[in-house]
């Protein structure tokens, strides 16, 4: 395996996966996973391969396909490299001559490094497999839902309390600092319900907020996690 040209180690896993007939991403899981690995490591010129990967899924959809890639080539999430690909094709027994060695699980070319991502079982793309998979849906883009202005993001210059501040430092925009905001404040609220609340219509009431956070495939939900 040629370490330094990852595009070519992953045209050679790509052509093992084909011949295998192997569904190494059954799940939306390891489907956004490819996206980020490769276009992590090889930009567009791994976009091909990726369809190509993804086309042994009877779910495949090339549209969705091609705006999850391309969501993924600007998407800041640089923790998942072309190791995560060849991990999955290793789990349906499809390896390239090396691809055992240097590069395990998640990033590329580092030994030793644990998964940092969900282990959900790959599978051959068995035509006898009839067994319904209706819990692992891909997730559906829809048509039109871009905002019509871009949307407000919390005052950059207000002075959160400490704790909150270091939580948001970690943000690399208005938009990751916000989530990590509201992220806390769900936390906070789930954890402190039986120390901060009060008494409002004979009943105990505490500070409890949820956040629903809704975006397109490959776009940075995953920024809490």
């Amino acid at each position: 395996m040629n370490m330094n040209n990852p595009l070519e180690n992953l045209r050679q896993l790509t052509e093992a996966v084909r011949m295998a007939g192997a569904d190494i991403a059954p799940t939306y899981i390891e489907y956004v996973q490819l996206a980020f690995a490769i276009a992590n490591d090889c930009g567009e010129a791994g976009r091909n391969d990726f369809l190509s990967l993804c086309s042994l899924s009877s779910k495949y959809d090339e549209k969705n396909a091609q705006a999850l890639f391309s969501n993924a080539l600007h998407a800041d999430k640089e923790d998942i490299h072309l190791g995560t690909v060849f991990h999955l094709a290793g789990q349906c027994g499809v390896k390239i001559s090396g691809s055992a060695g240097p590069h395990k699980a998640g990033t590329m070319g580092t030994a030793g490094t644990a998964p940092d991502f969900p282990h959900t079982c790959a599978r051959y793309n068995k035509v006898e497999n009839n067994i319904s998979d209706d819990t692992d849906e891909e997730e559906q883009l829809t048509e039109g839902s871009d905002p019509y202005s871009p949307l407000p993001t919390f005052p950059q210059n207000y002075v959160w309390p400490g704790l909150l501040e270091r939580i948001i430092s970690f943000g690399k925009n208005p938009e990751q600092r916000d989530v990590l905001l509201l992220g806390a404040f769900t936390v906070l609220g789930a954890s402190l319900s039986h120390i901060v609340r009060c008494q409002y219509g004979r009943k105990w009431q505490a500070p409890c907020m949820q956040t629903f956070v809704v975006a397109p495939s490959a776009s940075g939900k995953s920024a809490l996690t």
